[in-house]
């Protein structure tokens, strides 16, 4: 394999002052990534044409006919054969991303008994863009032995605004307070949310500073999670669960796994989500800062992170043990399922059978797709 990386980034901008206490600064920033992805690839037709020889037909079932010479399969490939029936699968991706902002600040923007707000707000636009480009016979069925891969592309556009307030509440207690609004706009959608910080910096002594913070955040999903194109995906151990527990009632979704006797291949689709929701976020933080010397500090900070919304692709295992539990209505454990519920409903569609009409039928594709389910939390300690 064979990979060249080239990125590209430049920032440019003007700075200046108006009036007696406002500093303000207009930027564009643009950054672009490109590559050339190598990666040998079998070619199906030429390696069939190699080791069994010339298409002679197809019997009555409609398989095909060879007449290969069986030395052929135990004999090394000289280098030339190689060459014959391998090529280098090219691809091209790309993603490029443009800002402009504009920031203004005042040291002073009025001024209370125990001294001066400071103030600092931003405006800004930007666009997205991204484009896997892949080697097109990558994308079909039959021109290579091994995986069938997917394509992906697409564009956004942002805009966003805050402003920041830094406020003397005492001669030993500064408070600050942040407020941003940002949207995403991208096919059809425009998802976009109000997020804040509050802080608090209390100095009881010239060596001691006690600091903590509240706030929210906001995160747009990656931008494949959006526009992925359909990506092919071979299971070769893939549950029958609905199968399984017809057949073997009392059977739990572990035993049916771990039989084995249910397993089928198949050959399961994903593709992006357009209609992804936004990741959220609340912090907080508290901690010291103590100086007891000069060229000493010892800061300790206790964090806990919450997120919600975040973004996973689908469990295909999950999905046909899902399938099992609508169908027959009741999970393995006993508890009651309806099979109109949307839970029900999402896994019936994604969940493909041979035949439409027929339950157990085999399973011939799963297809998933990602989707705000996630959550995680982290705490701990900083030293």
């Amino acid at each position: 394999n064979k990979t060249t990386e080239k990125t590209f980034a430049v920032t440019s901008g003007l700075t200046g002052t108006f009036g007696d206490d406002w500093n303000w600064e207009a930027a564009y920033n643009h950054s672009q990534y490109k590559a050339v992805v190598k990666m040998p690839r079998i070619l199906a037709a030429a390696a069939n044409t190699l080791f069994l020889g010339p298409l002679l037909g197809y019997d009555d079932d409609g398989y095909a006919i060879y007449n290969p010479d069986p030395t052929q399969f135990f004999s090394p490939l000289t280098p030339a054969q190689f060459a014959s029936i391998s090529t280098m699968s090219t691809w091209h991706p790309k993603a490029g991303n443009d800002n402009l902002s504009f920031t203004a600040d005042n040291s002073a923007l009025f001024a209370l008994p125990v001294g001066d707000v400071g103030f600092a707000g931003t405006i800004e636009y930007g666009q997205q863009t991204y484009r896997l480009n892949p080697d097109p016979l990558a994308l079909t069925e039959d021109a290579y032995y091994g995986p069938r891969y997917g394509d992906g592309h697409g564009s956004r556009d942002h805009w966003g605004a805050a402003g920041e307030l830094r406020i003397p509440v005492l001669d030993t207690l500064q408070a600050s307070v942040a407020g941003r609004y940002d949207e995403y706009q991208y096919a059809g959608q425009s998802p976009g949310k109000f997020t804040y910080n509050l802080g608090l910096e209390w100095r009881p002594h010239d060596t001691l500073l006690v600091r903590g913070s509240y706030g929210t955040g906001f995160r747009a999903p990656d931008m494949h999670y959006l526009f992925a194109g359909l990506d092919y995906y071979r299971t070769t151990f893939a549950t029958d669960y609905y199968a399984c527990r017809t057949e073997e009632p009392g059977f739990t979704n572990d035993e049916c796994y771990n039989d084995g006797s249910w397993d089928v291949s198949t050959f399961d689709v994903y593709q992006g989500n357009r209609d992804l929701d936004v990741e959220t976020s609340k912090s907080f933080t508290a901690g010291i800062v103590w100086s007891p010397v000069e060229h000493l500090d010892l800061a300790v900070d206790y964090y806990r992170i919450e997120i919600a919304n975040q973004v996973q692709s689908q469990d295909r295992e999950r999905l046909r043990a899902t399938e099992a539990d609508c169908r027959l209505g009741v999970t393995d454990s006993g508890a009651a399922v309806d099979i109109r519920s949307p839970t029900c409903v999402d896994a019936l569609g994604r969940v493909i059978r041979e035949d439409p009409n027929d339950p157990l039928s085999a399973i011939t594709s799963v297809h998933f797709a990602p989707i705000n389910i996630a959550r995680e939390e982290t705490s701990g300690i900083d030293v």
